[in-house]
């Protein structure tokens, strides 16, 4: 008797056993984001470029996502409890409208704004070259906003293997500030170092590739 074929597009004798995963119908389909009726309006229309009409987001895959046991943490972990929700940076490396890192920037804030994070997305237009002007509008608001988050997601196109300068501008930018929330600034100065990495082609001036 011949045995099946398992090929690598399908191979499912290596595969892990499967586990159902439980779903809290209490929870299924939720939506945690901040109504525009408790936001600032302001904010939204600056800062939340990725919140869709109601008609839109009804039908958005992102709406559809099972994301139950999330769900139930936030909301039992951190609103009922009246805690403030986790703020998020969002930040992409391009100034084209249609730029797939913009678009993609726009789904993970969607995700988030869903899960009930505090989301805020910077639009680098207008940010100048990494230079000694500190007192420039756009290098304040993004120090601001720096400050203000709880976390960042960074977004960045690729190119030659690279960084793209705009990422970069905004990462030298926003890392000027003297020192972080507790004082401290060698988490800083680690994502520095790595960042410096990633923009050289030289792939051995990585941290852990040094002898020192």
């Amino acid at each position: 008797m011949s045995a099946v074929p398992n090929g690598d597009l399908n191979n499912t004798s290596a595969e892990r056993i499967r586990a159902e995963i439980a779903i809290d119908t209490a929870y299924q389909g939720l939506s945690l984001a901040i109504p525009a009726s408790e936001d600032d309006a302001e904010v939204r229309r600056k800062y939340r470029p990725f919140v869709l009409e109601a008609e839109d987001a009804k039908s958005d895959w992102i709406s559809q996502l099972e994301l139950s046991t999330a769900l139930k943490m936030v909301d039992t972990q951190v609103l009922k409890c009246g805690e403030d929700r986790l703020r998020v940076l969002v930040l992409h490396g391009s100034m084209r409208q249609r730029s797939y890192s913009r678009l993609l920037a726009y789904e993970a804030s969607r995700i988030l704004f869903r899960l009930g994070c505090d989301v805020r997305m910077y639009d680098p237009a207008g940010l100048p070259v990494k230079d000694d002007d500190h007192s420039h509008p756009k290098v304040q608001e993004l120090r601001d906003l720096s400050k203000w988050s709880d976390g960042h997601v960074w977004i960045s196109p690729e190119q030659h293997g690279n960084l793209v300068c705009i990422s970069r501008d905004i990462y030298r930018s926003s890392s000027q500030a003297d020192t972080t929330k507790d004082g401290s600034v060698q988490e800083s100065n680690r994502l520095d170092s790595s960042l410096h990495w990633l923009c050289s082609p030289d792939t051995g001036s990585h941290p852990r590739n040094r002898s020192s």
